[in-house]
């Protein structure tokens, strides 16, 4: 039992912890430029999360059923991503654009995007309320984003004119200058499609990547009355608010029924997709009215001023689960027939929205856009700005020794390899060198899911109770293979012997498939051979598991002792890796928020508290850091210790001063929610963790 006095700074530190880490014809529907409407802002999390996390995962399987088996991707005209990109030169409304030249030279990463007035998304991604604003506050430096359109001649420079416009007034109003910021900034003054008379390659790379997933294609929707057919442009609700039209219908054909409003029950449109106003409610209160009627589904009919609007819950209304899907259309005469109405809902396989140049020059995918917001750009222009910064660190000296390289990683068995370690002995810095990709080609062959990726090693000549234990931990990304990290592992040393070593990764389920890539990398500090502290002389392995978080959860750890005579330590430092799984009724343990402490002797507590945990954008607000951008499932959300995409950090902590010379040193560790032992009513969740003990002598 802790003393009081300990257990009063427990709560404290929980109450103020630190964070996370101490085609159909493009020109066939209107356009549709006007002033947004201020839509909901995102759930109040983590209350409303599981329900928008269990939807979001509902919709990535429901729209990837039957559309990701085009392996091969023949016809790809010989754009693979990773391929060096051919050199350029383009029409601007400031010039031309020569790639690379003065302007933009090959270390300068290029983010495409093509602009197609038949995509409902790209409409509200340029009228939205908040995404041009984001777009401007987030951009990094350094890198360069070109603007076409894939309208007629004529209309494609009205359209990037507009675009330009749109962020010229944002840009004023926000803390940036334009003068700088423009000069980033390129809007080609061609169609997209006529760029191929001026040998230009843009638009051949967009068609190879053609898409048809994800806010990615062209969403429509074929409304039918007895001698009238008309397709309309279609924007669904949230992917992580409501089910997706395309994944719950498919291709069948629905009865439709006008239902006014909406705001109110209407039992004539059971087994109808109901069609309803945008007037005097708000989008929840319509689809929530819809689903007591009996609605199969709901369409919004815009307002004739209107863009499509970018429908979300509001707080406390995503606590409510909806199961209906919802979509936005524009209006239309044919809409106000009421009899004999039929619903038909498709998604158009159209060319990528996006595409970029890496800062080796090199080609490469942009990802997924979940929900309509131009953010998205920065965020892999982030990303650029991060592999920069880290290929940056692996060029700094190291002794490199390579452990996996295209090795495939099969389901639940993981994979293994041997190797023998030279002698690293005058080295006492350890870094991971990690990257994880997969089979084929592009992002779409990548596994689905997130899954934890642990790395192990046993070697011969170490201790016995050693072998097997974690090196290294990752989380895979949903659907993306650009992943690579550096993590610093330096008190984990002593795990690894001169000698014939075993190295297994593991993390991917049945039917999956990984390629890890590993070098370990040994490096030297100034320290070494001086009085500091240089390498870890031993490690002591303390906690090594999953454990369920519950009511017991505490009871599975005991304490460990520490004795000066036998050791003869200058450092002592805890090294701990944790992160937090699962889904009890509290979001635990993925996306609540958890504390841990560790206390030395009864009075000094350390405490981590996982902040991050639950909050809308607490992953994607770490791209810089490492977080893969753009992923295909629910990547923007902080989680319990880790994000998709990324390494897990360890939590180092030096105690030396807080240990005794003279007396036995008791180390204790505990975990808790909301500041005490959790107890979960259904389905607890899982918090794995592994603690060790470095000693430096």
């Amino acid at each position: 039992m802790l003393p009081s006095s300990i257990l009063r700074l427990a709560l404290l530190c929980v109450g103020f912890g630190s964070g996370f880490g101490v085609s159909s014809n493009p020109d066939s529907n209107p356009e549709l430029r006007f002033s947004p409407k201020r839509t909901s802002p995102a759930s109040s999390f983590p209350d409303a999360l599981v329900h928008r996390v269990h939807t979001a995962e509902a919709n990535i399987a429901g729209k990837s059923r039957g559309r990701v088996q085009r392996k091969n991707h023949q016809g790809t005209g010989g754009f693979v991503p990773g391929v060096p990109a051919p050199a350029f030169k383009v029409p601007t409304l400031d010039g031309e654009l020569l790639y690379p030249g003065p302007a933009v030279n090959r270390s300068s990463p290029v983010i495409f995007h093509s602009y197609n007035r038949s995509s409902a998304f790209l409409q509200c991604l340029w009228n939205c309320s908040g995404s041009v604003e984001d777009f401007v506050r987030t951009s990094p430096d350094g890198v360069h984003y070109v603007f076409v359109s894939s309208s007629r001649d004529g209309d494609a420079v009205d359209d990037v004119r507009w675009m330009k416009e749109r962020l010229e007034k944002a840009t004023v109003k926000s803390e940036r200058q334009w003068k700088d910021f423009s000069k980033q900034l390129h809007f080609v003054t061609t169609s997209l499609w006529s760029l191929r008379e001026l040998g230009v390659w843009i638009p051949d790379l967009l068609q190879a990547w053609s898409c048809e997933d994800h806010n990615c294609g062209l969403d429509q929707v074929l409304i039918s009355t007895p001698g009238r057919s008309l397709v309309l442009p279609r924007l669904d609700a949230r992917y992580d608010w409501l089910p997706s039209a395309t994944s719950t219908f498919g291709n069948r054909t629905l009865p439709g029924k006008l239902a006014g409003d909406g705001c109110t029950v209407d039992v004539g449109v059971k087994g109808s997709v109901a069609i309803v106003s945008e007037k005097n409610c708000d989008y929840f209160v319509k689809v929530q009215s819809m689903t007591k009627s009996g609605a199969l589904g709901v369409l919004v009919v815009q307002d004739l001023s209107s863009h499509p609007p970018d429908m979300n819950c509001d707080g406390d209304e995503c606590n409510i689960p909806l199961n209906i899907p919802c979509s936005a259309i524009p209006n239309d005469p044919l809409l106000s027939r009421g009899t004999n109405v039929t619903v038909q809902y498709r998604n158009v396989v159209s060319e990528n929205f996006f595409a970029a140049i890496d800062p080796s020059g090199r080609l490469a995918e942009f990802g997924w856009l979940l929900h309509p917001s131009l953010v998205y750009l920065p965020w892999q222009a982030q990303w650029f700005n991060y592999r920069q910064s880290l290929d940056g660190r692996l060029s700094e000296p190291a002794f490199s020794i390579n452990v996996f390289n295209g090795s495939v990683m099969r389901g639940d068995r993981g994979v293994s390899t041997n190797v023998t370690l030279p002698s690293f002995q005058k080295y006492d810095r350890l870094a991971l060198d990690f990257a994880l990709s997969c089979q084929g080609e592009r992002d779409e062959d990548c596994p689905h899911w997130d899954r934890t990726i642990q790395l192990f090693v046993c070697c011969e000549g170490v201790e016995s109770s050693l072998c097997g234990a974690e090196l290294g931990r990752w989380i895979s990304p949903f659907r993306r293979r650009i992943g690579r990290w550096l993590t610093s592992v330096d008190p984990l040393i002593p795990l690894l012997a001169p000698s014939r070593c075993t190295f297994t990764v593991t993390g991917a389920a049945a039917g999956e498939f990984w390629v890890p890539s590993l070098n370990l990398r040994f490096s030297q500090s100034q320290a070494l051979g001086t009085l500091g502290s240089g390498r870890p002389a031993a490690v002591k392995r303390w906690i090594n598991g999953t454990f369920t978080f519950d009511r017991n959860y505490n009871k599975n750890f005991k304490d460990i002792t520490l004795k000066y005579d036998d050791l003869k330590w200058k450092q002592v430092k805890l090294y701990s890796v944790i992160t937090g799984h699962g889904s009890d009724e509290n979001g635990c343990g993925e996306f609540c928020v958890t504390s841990h402490q560790f206390v030395v002797n009864h009075k000094q507590l350390y405490n981590m508290t996982f902040n991050n945990a639950g909050t809308p954008l607490g992953c994607a607000e770490r791209v810089l850091l490492g977080v893969e951008p753009n992923e295909h499932g629910t990547w923007l959300y902080g989680r319990n210790g880790w994000c998709d995409g990324q390494q897990v950090d360890p939590w180092v902590i030096d105690v030396t001063n807080d240990l005794s010379l003279s007396k036995v040193n008791v180390i204790s560790y505990f975990g808790w929610f909301r500041g005490s032992d959790p107890d979960p009513k259904q389905s607890p969740g899982v918090i794995t963790i592994n603690a060790y003990v470095a000693i430096f002598a």
